[in-house]
Protein backbone atom coordinates (compact mmCIF):
# COMPACT_ATOMS: atom_id res chain seq x y z
CA UNK A 1 0.00 0.00 0.00
CA UNK A 2 1.27 2.89 -0.87
CA UNK A 3 1.61 6.05 1.73
CA UNK A 4 -1.29 8.85 -0.12
CA UNK A 5 -3.24 5.63 -0.04
CA UNK A 6 -2.53 4.94 3.62
CA UNK A 7 -2.91 8.69 4.07
CA UNK A 8 -6.60 8.69 2.19
CA UNK A 9 -7.87 6.19 4.20
CA UNK A 10 -6.90 7.34 7.67
CA UNK A 11 -8.28 10.96 6.79
CA UNK A 12 -11.58 9.19 5.25
CA UNK A 13 -11.92 7.28 8.67
CA UNK A 14 -10.67 10.24 10.71
CA UNK A 15 -13.80 12.81 8.76
CA UNK A 16 -16.62 10.07 8.88
CA UNK A 17 -15.73 9.80 12.64
CA UNK A 18 -15.74 13.50 13.12
CA UNK A 19 -18.89 14.03 11.11
CA UNK A 20 -22.01 14.23 13.33
CA UNK A 21 -24.48 11.36 12.70
CA UNK A 22 -27.85 12.15 10.71
CA UNK A 23 -30.60 13.43 12.81
CA UNK A 24 -32.87 9.98 13.64
CA UNK A 25 -36.48 10.87 14.09
CA UNK A 26 -39.46 8.82 14.68
CA UNK A 27 -42.40 9.65 12.60
CA UNK A 28 -45.99 8.59 12.58
CA UNK A 29 -47.92 8.66 9.60
CA UNK A 30 -51.55 7.81 9.24
CA UNK A 31 -53.69 8.12 5.64
CA UNK A 32 -57.20 9.83 7.38
CA UNK A 33 -59.84 11.09 5.06
CA UNK A 34 -58.18 11.49 1.83
CA UNK A 35 -55.13 13.19 3.71
CA UNK A 36 -51.55 12.00 5.04
CA UNK A 37 -50.35 13.04 9.09
CA UNK A 38 -47.23 12.69 10.13
CA UNK A 39 -46.62 13.86 13.36
CA UNK A 40 -42.86 13.75 14.94
CA UNK A 41 -41.10 15.36 17.90
CA UNK A 42 -38.12 17.80 17.55
CA UNK A 43 -35.89 16.73 19.31
CA UNK A 44 -35.25 13.00 20.61
CA UNK A 45 -35.19 11.11 23.16
CA UNK A 46 -38.20 13.03 24.62
CA UNK A 47 -37.42 14.15 27.80
CA UNK A 48 -39.86 15.43 30.79
CA UNK A 49 -39.61 19.07 31.85
CA UNK A 50 -38.01 19.98 28.54
CA UNK A 51 -39.05 21.72 25.59
CA UNK A 52 -39.97 20.67 23.10
CA UNK A 53 -42.31 20.82 19.89
CA UNK A 54 -44.42 18.42 18.01
CA UNK A 55 -44.38 18.87 14.27
CA UNK A 56 -47.81 17.97 12.12
CA UNK A 57 -47.34 17.56 8.62
CA UNK A 58 -50.83 17.38 6.65
CA UNK A 59 -50.43 16.56 2.81
CA UNK A 60 -53.52 15.71 0.09
CA UNK A 61 -53.66 11.66 -0.63
CA UNK A 62 -51.50 13.02 -3.78
CA UNK A 63 -48.47 14.53 -1.66
CA UNK A 64 -49.43 17.85 -2.40
CA UNK A 65 -48.62 20.29 0.96
CA UNK A 66 -52.17 21.49 2.70
CA UNK A 67 -51.93 24.94 3.87
CA UNK A 68 -53.77 27.50 5.26
CA UNK A 69 -55.19 25.42 8.76
CA UNK A 70 -53.14 27.65 10.88
CA UNK A 71 -55.89 29.57 12.12
CA UNK A 72 -57.20 27.71 14.52
CA UNK A 73 -57.94 24.80 11.72
CA UNK A 74 -55.66 22.70 13.34
CA UNK A 75 -54.94 21.66 16.66
CA UNK A 76 -53.34 19.08 19.70
CA UNK A 77 -54.71 17.57 22.46
CA UNK A 78 -52.12 16.61 24.54
CA UNK A 79 -52.90 14.19 27.84
CA UNK A 80 -52.08 11.39 29.50
CA UNK A 81 -54.99 8.33 29.78
CA UNK A 82 -57.59 9.35 32.05
CA UNK A 83 -55.98 12.29 33.35
CA UNK A 84 -56.22 16.03 32.10
CA UNK A 85 -55.76 17.47 28.64
CA UNK A 86 -54.97 20.43 26.60
CA UNK A 87 -55.58 21.55 23.49
CA UNK A 88 -53.15 23.68 21.49
CA UNK A 89 -53.12 25.74 18.46
CA UNK A 90 -50.66 24.85 15.90
CA UNK A 91 -48.94 27.48 13.76
CA UNK A 92 -47.62 27.30 10.02
CA UNK A 93 -43.94 26.91 10.07
CA UNK A 94 -42.37 29.61 7.85
CA UNK A 95 -40.93 28.37 4.72
CA UNK A 96 -42.25 24.52 4.80
CA UNK A 97 -45.57 24.85 3.31
CA UNK A 98 -48.35 21.86 4.69
CA UNK A 99 -45.70 22.09 8.44
CA UNK A 100 -47.25 22.74 11.67
CA UNK A 101 -45.60 23.64 15.04
CA UNK A 102 -46.66 23.74 18.77
CA UNK A 103 -44.35 24.22 21.52
CA UNK A 104 -44.80 21.89 24.41
CA UNK A 105 -43.46 21.15 27.59
CA UNK A 106 -44.43 17.52 28.97
CA UNK A 107 -44.56 17.32 33.03
CA UNK A 108 -43.53 13.59 33.34
CA UNK A 109 -42.73 10.29 31.56
CA UNK A 110 -45.64 8.83 30.82
CA UNK A 111 -47.80 7.42 27.23
CA UNK A 112 -49.45 10.67 26.08
CA UNK A 113 -52.26 10.89 23.87
CA UNK A 114 -51.63 13.62 20.80
CA UNK A 115 -54.95 13.74 19.51
CA UNK A 116 -54.50 15.53 15.95
CA UNK A 117 -57.86 17.69 15.54
CA UNK A 118 -58.55 19.46 12.67
CA UNK A 119 -61.14 20.40 9.89
CA UNK A 120 -59.64 20.49 6.29
CA UNK A 121 -62.08 20.93 3.04
CA UNK A 122 -65.53 19.97 5.41
CA UNK A 123 -64.17 17.14 6.61
CA UNK A 124 -63.92 16.75 10.67
CA UNK A 125 -60.35 14.99 11.00
CA UNK A 126 -59.56 13.20 14.95
CA UNK A 127 -56.90 11.23 14.99
CA UNK A 128 -54.75 9.44 18.11
CA UNK A 129 -51.30 9.02 18.13
CA UNK A 130 -49.71 7.51 21.31
CA UNK A 131 -45.99 7.68 22.50
CA UNK A 132 -44.67 4.96 23.39
CA UNK A 133 -46.41 3.58 20.35
CA UNK A 134 -46.61 5.28 17.19
CA UNK A 135 -44.23 8.34 18.53
CA UNK A 136 -41.17 8.21 20.28
CA UNK A 137 -41.39 7.37 24.03
CA UNK A 138 -41.26 10.01 26.56
CA UNK A 139 -38.65 8.88 29.22
CA UNK A 140 -36.64 9.36 32.13
CA UNK A 141 -33.00 11.32 31.62
CA UNK A 142 -30.35 9.41 33.89
CA UNK A 143 -29.57 10.94 37.09
CA UNK A 144 -27.43 14.06 36.14
CA UNK A 145 -25.47 16.07 38.62
CA UNK A 146 -24.76 19.61 38.51
CA UNK A 147 -21.08 20.45 37.24
CA UNK A 148 -18.72 19.91 40.51
CA UNK A 149 -20.90 18.27 42.37
CA UNK A 150 -17.74 15.39 42.95
CA UNK A 151 -15.63 17.94 44.73
CA UNK A 152 -18.51 19.11 46.91
CA UNK A 153 -18.82 14.94 47.97
CA UNK A 154 -15.00 14.82 47.99
CA UNK A 155 -14.96 17.89 50.37
CA UNK A 156 -18.01 17.40 52.36
CA UNK A 157 -16.61 13.53 53.20
CA UNK A 158 -13.28 14.87 53.84
CA UNK A 159 -14.84 17.56 56.67
CA UNK A 160 -16.37 14.28 58.55
CA UNK A 161 -13.18 12.61 58.35
CA UNK A 162 -11.26 15.28 59.74
CA UNK A 163 -14.03 16.20 62.54
CA UNK A 164 -14.25 12.12 63.27
CA UNK A 165 -10.70 12.04 63.74
CA UNK A 166 -10.82 14.77 66.19
CA UNK A 167 -13.31 13.34 67.94
CA UNK A 168 -10.96 10.41 68.09
CA UNK A 169 -7.73 12.29 69.42
CA UNK A 170 -9.75 14.40 71.67
CA UNK A 171 -11.26 11.44 73.55
CA UNK A 172 -7.27 10.07 73.49
CA UNK A 173 -5.67 12.79 75.03
CA UNK A 174 -9.09 13.10 77.95
CA UNK A 175 -8.33 9.22 78.50
CA UNK A 176 -4.10 10.04 78.99
CA UNK A 177 -4.64 13.27 81.26
CA UNK A 178 -7.21 10.56 83.35
CA UNK A 179 -4.30 7.94 83.60
CA UNK A 180 -0.82 10.78 84.01
CA UNK A 181 -3.50 11.94 86.68
CA UNK A 182 -4.44 8.51 88.34
CA UNK A 183 -8.39 9.48 87.47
Amino acid sequence: MTRWAMLAGVTILVLALALPAGVVRAEASREVAGHRLTLWFETTPVYPEERNAMFVRVQTAEGAPVEGLADGNLRLRIGIPNQVTETLAMEALPGQPGVYRVDILLPRAAPYTMQVLARIGGAAIDETFITGRELDKVIVRDRQYPRGAEWAVIITFGGYLVGLAFLLIRSAIKRRRRTAFGH
